[in-house]
């Protein structure tokens, strides 16, 4: 009964910011004191409506607040605030300079945040009151998703880049304070990431080509992993990066036409190639069909970055041309290669047993390592014959197309080690 009181009276006070943000004085306050969970373990969502009682308008918020665990959230909550308090306006001020006919929106509205240790959360507006929902994570993205997702983060990109070409100390500025995540993520989960593609790799025809160029990677996966999160080229922009199709929520029309998308979860967001993005969310949600016909959807992305960047009176030869896309995803979408297989396990998790166990951990004051075992847990109950499947097509798709192969596999802990370079090379 204590443990209510006190959630009341903190997310009271969270409403009570959020009303005075927007300007509310006479307000009355419909809360769900009910915690909704995802699949990961940082944050836990409350929703509430603000009824102004004089406009009668009603503000529907999402409210994320660090979980019970006994972990850090500081710099997982900070890298979010950075993005929607300073990145994102600042893209969507730069593309009101020009009335970009079709402008990147696609980013819910945020209200308020704090960073107080212990005390972090993000309000924004509940996009489940406005039709959003989430796609079937065990299903396959299908050809209509994939294409209006690579459009959505091609308008995103390409307003990287131009703010990157027009105003490089402003675009270098708003990514200080940012925190790379992966190497948190990395080491917390680097046994996970090893069974996990160590059931992958043996689940390849031991006879073919691709087993014989991979069989050695479970052995080194982290030293592997851990470069292919690295970039130190020319063609870096902000990236969204976390991006499966749980941090992604769609809405349809009546005749459930996809019309609109919304991309959530910023945690991750840091500066580097765009393929990490691309990649991550293409081998964490294609299917086989899909991933044969890569070049049509990376033509679609580019068709789509080129409308931006062109309208802002650039050349996308001078930007990045389709053949310099290309040849990145060959070298860069490693990333999303062991993202996609790490993936497919959590997409194919008993969810409810996983989250009634979540909940359990957080409420008997658990910590991360109580809640990393609980994960190891049920991963492996779910590398069926289903996620060998998707992996190994993962896999073969990533080794035919160049992107993984015996030369990509890091074999030595010096290289591990390494700082990973630094280049302020701009266009």
């Amino acid at each position: 009964m204590e443990q209510t009181a006190a959630l009341k009276s903190q997310l009271d006070d969270i409403v009570a910011e959020v009303a005075k943000v927007k300007n509310i004085v006479n307000y009355e306050v419909n809360m769900d004191l009910n915690v909704q969970l995802g699949d990961g373990f940082v944050g836990h969502f409350y929703m509430a409506d603000i009824v102004d009682k004089d406009s009668k308008q009603v503000i529907q918020i999402a409210i994320k607040k660090s979980s019970g665990v006994d972990f850090d959230f500081n710099s997982i909550f900070k890298n979010e605030v950075i993005f929607y308090s300073t990145i994102y306006p600042t893209l969507a001020a730069l593309q009101k300079t020009v009335h970009l006919p079709r402008p990147f929106n696609n980013v819910p509205v945020f209200f308020s945040s704090n960073l107080e240790p212990k005390r972090e959360y993000l309000v924004m507006e509940n996009l489940k009151k406005q039709g959003f929902v989430l796609h079937d994570k065990q299903k396959y993205l299908d050809s209509e998703h994939l294409k209006f997702i690579f459009e959505t983060y091609a308008r995103f990109h390409a307003l990287s880049f131009v703010l990157k070409k027009k105003d490089y100390a402003t675009f270098k500025k708003y990514h200080e304070g940012l925190t790379n995540i992966f190497d948190m993520i990395i080491d917390m989960s680097a046994k996970i990431f090893e069974e996990c593609m160590s059931s992958a790799v043996e689940a390849l025809d031991h006879q073919s080509a691709v087993y014989e160029e991979l069989k050695d990677l479970p052995k080194y996966t982290i030293p592997t992993f851990k470069k292919a999160t690295q970039y130190t080229g020319q063609y870096s922009c902000t990236t969204h990066g976390d991006c499966w199709s749980n941090n992604m929520m769609f809405k349809y029309s009546e005749s459930g036409k996809l019309i609109d998308m919304k991309l959530v979860d910023f945690q991750v967001t840091r500066e580097t190639s765009p393929i990490h993005d691309l990649s991550y969310f293409f081998y964490s949600g294609a299917s086989k069909a899909d991933m044969d016909v890569l070049e049509d959807y990376l033509k679609i992305y580019h068709k789509s970055f080129s409308e931006v960047i062109e309208y802002f009176g650039e050349k996308v030869q001078e930007i990045m041309s389709y053949s310099t896309l290309l040849s990145e995803w060959k070298e860069n979408a490693l990333l999303g290669t062991f993202q996609g297989i790490y993936l497919w396990q959590i997409k194919l998790l008993p969810i409810k047993e996983y989250i009634e166990n979540m909940k359990q951990v957080a409420n008997d004051g658990g910590n991360i390592d109580d809640m990393m075992n609980l994960f190891e847990k049920v991963c492996i109950t779910t590398r069926s014959q289903t996620f060998k499947e998707r992996v190994t097509a993962v896999l073969i798709h990533a080794y035919e197309f160049g992107v993984i192969g015996k030369d990509k596999i890091v074999r030595n802990q010096v290289e591990e080690k390494m700082e990973p370079k630094t280049t302020d090379t701009h266009l």
